[in-house]
């Protein structure tokens, strides 16, 4: 998370790193408790395909969620880069992000379609 968080948010002149500012202790956290475990979701199904201002639309809790995205993420990285995702130098980490994004990523892993749009936008 600490790569990714620092691409999406890095450290300049005025302004520290995303990890410096707490961003990947914060969703640490967050998945670590009650959100992270879902229990405030409806996850009894069926599940069917939402539109996408429904939002999340998975029988996966948001723990859940983000294991299986970073996990497809590396299982992707490794493909296309050699190496995981926090392996990558900076360049590399953002042409990653750009291709999650555009959806012109694809892991042989089963993930959530709205995972990598879901971070980059953060």
């Amino acid at each position: 998370m600490s790569a990714m968080a620092d691409t999406i948010i890095p450290a300049d002149e005025l302004s520290p790193s995303g990890t410096d500012c707490g961003v990947v202790v914060y969703i640490d956290r967050q998945l670590a408790g009650a959100y992270g475990a879902g229990a405030k979701m409806y996850r009894s199904g069926p599940y069917q395909r939402g539109k996408p201002e429904q939002g999340y639309q998975l029988a996966l809790t948001p723990r859940d969620y983000f294991a299986v995205g970073i996990a497809a993420t590396n299982d992707w990285s490794r493909k296309t880069f050699g190496k995981d995702f926090d392996r990558l130098s900076v360049v590399e980490r953002a042409t990653a992000l750009k291709a999650m994004e555009e959806g012109k990523a694809s892991s042989s892993i089963s993930r959530p379609p709205v995972f990598s749009t879901g971070c980059s936008r953060s």
